[in-house]
């Protein structure tokens, strides 16, 4: 899907703007034939930017009686032997309900719209979140049958980074060789660090704020980033599964950005101490 996506979107930044708008309208048709690939035998599509198969007569197919043989029903027409259909070898496990996610960054509400009235669970990273829960976005432009029944804080998801340690200190200084590391030299490239971008940060350059510590810090003061021992990472996260107020998030998505940084044995701790003390607390 990123490579499909990468050759047919315009650069832009999520301004709104005639550039933005076409990308959001190639995304949603890229989603909606992925959406039917999981979820049908077979299926064709007509859009705007894509047509499967690429001509509606069909496409002739050298492989016709291997698709025939372990394909689905009515992907070869009998007539012609053109390939009329596409299905998805193996078949997806999900065909009758597909749930489907999406990171929002940052929780524009059209986007997060968008994913209400599709019944997308909508993956919301944001600096400073204890405000963003607290804004949802008007349901009243949804279709009746979608907006009554969509509640936002039931219906939401939060990535964040979490680093254990025996301290806070110690979980800090891991913090900033891991996650700080992976979103300087990896994530800040494709913008991701903008959400933490405050008024006084420089609006001519991308942002930059000097090197894994620096970045790390800002991860953390804006809530991004928990850490700690296992009880200071339990009490944040009881904030965040109340979406910082009386709310009652739907999932939680732990960035586990010391995978590969860090040395394997680190790594297991920290997978260890999470399944042991976050997950009995919250599943």
């Amino acid at each position: 899907m990123c490579w499909v996506r990468s050759i047919t979107h315009q650069g832009a930044t999520m301004d709104g703007s005639a550039v933005d708008e076409q990308n959001r309208e190639v995304f949603e048709e890229v989603l909606e034939v992925m959406i039917k690939a999981w979820t049908q035998d077979s299926f064709t599509h007509r859009g705007k930017y894509y047509q499967v198969p690429s001509t509606p007569e069909g496409v002739d197919w050298p492989c016709r009686e291997v698709t025939e043989s372990y394909g689905a029903p009515g992907e070869i027409d009998p007539v012609t032997g053109k390939s009329v259909e596409i299905s998805v070898t193996p078949s997806g496990l999900c065909r009758t309900r597909i749930r489907d996610s999406g990171r929002v960054m940052p929780p524009a509400e059209s986007t997060v719209l968008r994913c209400a009235a599709r019944g997308i669970t909508p993956f919301i990273l944001v600096s400073k979140p204890e405000r963003s829960w607290n804004s949802a976005p008007s349901t009243n432009t949804l279709p009746p049958r979608t907006a009554g029944s969509w509640p936002w804080a039931k219906a939401s998801a939060s990535p964040g980074g979490v680093v254990f340690g025996n301290t806070f200190e110690e979980a800090y200084e891991l913090g900033v060789k891991t996650v700080g590391y992976v979103f300087g030299e990896y994530l800040a490239r494709f913008g991701f660090v903008e959400i933490v971008r405050r008024p006084d940060d420089n609006p001519a350059f991308p942002l930059n704020l000097g090197g894994p510590r620096q970045l790390f810090e800002r991860l953390w003061e804006d809530g991004l980033v928990i850490c700690g021992t296992p009880d200071d990472v339990k009490r944040k996260i009881e904030d965040v599964a109340k979406c910082h107020g009386d709310g009652n998030l739907e999932y939680f998505s732990w960035q586990l950005l010391t995978q590969g940084i860090a040395p394997l044995e680190v790594t297991r701790q920290q997978l260890e101490l999470f399944g042991k003390h976050i997950i009995p607390e919250f599943a």
